[in-house]
């Protein structure tokens, strides 16, 4: 199984957990007229204790269960990169050099935009003020 795939069950049974302990927590009802849900003994009191524990218990395994998930993530992220092992360093680097040359080429767009825009306004304020003069 890859990393991939496995990542991404991790991740579906932390959601799912982590719904179940929610239902745990808000899903009590001591129904005295109708069946109980999430009741185990015969005191209001004694039954939240009980399922405030059982869904901290299930807060716990999906927090695990999600760090896993991140993790398995990372680790398919870092080995396989089409095909090819890189470093978390190399791609850095890489993206690094991208972002760099987006920069030089985005402010020499600027640059020769702004001298375009700017100089016939020089030029005509300039006549402007002679006409005044």
């Amino acid at each position: 199984m890859n990393y991939k795939w496995l990542s991404i069950i991790f991740l579906i049974v932390s959601v799912l957990v982590f719904f179940k302990g929610l239902y745990q927590f808000y899903g009590y009802d001591n129904g005295t007229y109708s069946t109980s849900v999430n009741a185990y003994v015969g005191g209001d009191a004694y039954n939240y204790i009980i399922n405030a524990n059982r869904a901290t218990a299930y807060f716990t395994v999906s927090g695990f269960l999600f760090v896993g998930g991140l993790l398995t993530k990372i680790i398919y992220l870092l080995t396989y990169d089409k095909g090819q092992y890189q470093s978390l360093m190399t791609k850095f680097s890489q993206t690094e050099n991208v972002t760099k040359s987006h920069m030089n080429m985005s402010s020499n767009r600027t640059h020769h935009h702004n001298s375009e825009v700017h100089q016939p306004i020089m030029k005509q304020d300039h006549h402007i003020k002679e006409e005044r003069q």
